[in-house]
């Protein structure tokens, strides 16, 4: 009753509210990520057209393995910025290129971030650009300054001005300072919509343009490679105390291996797209019947010879028909509009009715027997083997599964699943979200045109404690399992927070406990058990001839009590 109680406090309180590891070469920083369902559409800035969605520190140019945390729908990084450097927290986006941060002065720009904004009076090595100095911005002549202002289909939006300081990313690893480089970002000045509720503190853009933060740190020599690599894996609820869960890991000039499960494979992407952005193509779409997750790595649970693998598509112009994008800031994926009959042709073969658009209510042990989409990209590179047996046209593609986990999501409100898989044209892009990366170790290699996939728990935490993750490592939580894991948090966070209500909170587990031993020891008193009254008459009856004993002792002259007394 009293863990009852307890559970119903916490729930209604909700409502109403590293250390490094080298190896070869290589820092690993962990991933968080943030739940929202938000997809980012960037549809102007500066006439762009893409989604999204002072000091002499001797520069090391390595590789960096960074932790990646949990935001709504998406995943950040610390970024630490200036002289002294103050800790933000960045949002990551392989859909956009600018890095952006609230700094003093930002006109309500929130309060639910993880970090105070950025203030640049207090660091010896910031540097307002001016007019000549414009990089990505536009020169505001009136006050000699650089202007950058970005919009999102949803609504969101930011804008602020072009700034150059001294920036690392990680923080708790003991060589990311040394990678210390200048940055020009923009300080924002206000935002609008989700950037006011989001956790990170802003936004970091990995695309292919020139202020992009992975070409920006090349450009400085802090990598020697223009590469990167992103590994994430999914958490069913953001964390309320900040960065308390690693969901992930990027790489910053390569990729580490040592989270792969299987080979790395390769798709190719077209780096001369007019948008800048990580452009590829897919090949075919094949649904697997019986459910799976892994083609190769692992125990393998997808058979590749099978006969019951169907074909949904193979018309590469529809398929790529408004393009497609590989955007971690993108939540879901999106297909063209003009697939949806193709799918739920073999959907209705499979299921009995079409690829559903709406929320659906189901079992996780429902959820587990749905289909695996594979999607086979476009590859031409030799290391690839995967669809040798599978496809003897195209022996070099890439085969991804997307498995039920990835394309439905548990709505712990009302226990119903939502898609998170949809086809449509509103955004005038087809995308494949951060849920198409989960559970693979995504190499960006700019410098071959290629992007790299290998199966991966993206276990951060194994691969700096040695210790496996054991929370929510499986990805069909229950609700059950997702609500008791939440009331714990919450119940850590109020405890962090607020040190009185911890000790109430333990009080009260304690009470229970306390008042059952009290109402224990006085039936005992007051009505003792059967062998008790036995013992205690014994004992009485024992005492009694003892002390008649003593009595006669004393009678006869003997030292005793009678004397003494």
């Amino acid at each position: 009753m009293m863990n009852a109680f307890l559970a119903l406090l916490i729930s209604l309180h909700a409502c109403s509210q590293l250390a490094s590891i080298a190896a070869e070469d290589v820092l690993t920083f962990p991933l968080l990520n943030e739940h929202s369902m938000r997809n980012r559409a960037l549809v102007e800035s500066n006439n762009r057209s893409f989604i999204r969605g002072g000091t002499t520190d001797k520069i090391i140019a390595s590789p960096e393995l960074l932790p990646v945390f949990m935001d709504y729908g998406a995943y950040y990084i610390d970024m630490f910025v200036g002289t002294p450097p103050q800790r933000q927290t960045v949002m990551l986006d392989t859909g956009s290129e600018n890095i952006a941060i609230p700094c003093t002065g930002c006109d309500n720009c929130g309060d639910t971030h993880t970090d105070k904004h950025f203030q640049q009076s207090k660091s010896d090595s910031f540097h307002a650009m001016n007019c000549s100095q414009c990089f990505d911005g536009v020169c505001a002549a009136d006050n000699d300054t650089c202007t950058v202002r970005t919009s999102y289909v949803e609504g969101s939006s930011w804008k602020g001005l072009e700034v150059e300081d001294y920036v690392y990313a990680g923080g708790h690893q003991e060589n990311s300072a040394k990678n210390r480089f200048p940055l020009k970002f923009t300080c924002m000045t206000s935002n609008e919509g989700e950037f006011k509720k989001q956790k990170a503190d802003g936004i970091m853009g990995l695309n292919t343009k020139k202020a992009s933060f992975w070409r920006q740190m090349h450009d400085q020599g802090a990598i020697s490679s223009r590469k990167f690599s992103l590994c994430v894996r999914k958490f069913p609820y953001v964390p309320l105390e900040p960065k308390t869960h690693f969901v992930g890991a990027m790489t910053l000039g390569g990729v580490d291996s040592r989270l792969d499960s299987s080979p790395t494979l390769y798709m190719d992407f077209d780096i001369n797209n007019s948008r800048n952005l990580f452009a590829v193509q897919i090949r075919k779409i094949h649904v697997h019947p019986n459910g799976g997750s892994r083609l190769v790595g692992g125990t393998p649970d997808i058979d590749l010879s099978s006969d019951d693998i169907l074909l949904a598509s193979d018309d590469t112009v529809l398929l790529n028909k408004h393009g497609m994008i590989v955007d971690s800031g993108t939540t879901d994926s999106i297909l063209p509009k003009e697939l949806k009959p193709a799918l739920d042709k073999v959907w209705e073969m499979l299921m009995g009715s079409p690829f559903p658009t709406e929320a659906v209510d189901m079992s996780v042990d429902e959820l587990k027997t749905w289909p695996t989409i594979i999607f086979q990209m476009k590859g031409s590179t030799e290391e690839n083997s995967m669809s040798a047996g599978f496809d003897k046209e195209h022996p070099r593609d890439l085969l991804v599964a997307f498995p039920p986990s990835s394309y439905m999501r548990l709505n712990v409100v009302n226990s119903k699943y939502v898609p998170a898989l949809s086809m449509h044209n509103d955004f005038g892009i087809s995308i494949l979200g951060s849920n198409f990366m989960r559970g693979h170790n995504v190499l960006f290699d700019i410098d071959n045109s290629r992007i790299g996939m290998a199966e991966s728990t993206c276990d951060y935490k194994l691969l700096m404690t040695g210790e496996a993750e054991e929370e929510f490592m499986d990805p069909y939580p229950t609700r059950d399992e997702i609500i008791k894991s939440y009331r714990q948090n919450y119940a850590d966070f109020l405890c962090y927070t607020n040190n009185a209500f911890c000790y109430a909170l333990w009080t009260l587990k304690l009470l229970p406990i306390v008042l059952f031993w009290v109402i224990m020891i006085f039936s005992v008193i007051e009505n003792p058990p059967r062998f008790c009254k036995r013992f205690l008459r014994r004992r009485s009856i024992e005492s009694e001839g003892d002390y008649t004993k003593l009595l006669i002792k004393n009678s006869d002259g003997d030292d005793g009590i009678m004397e003494s007394s």
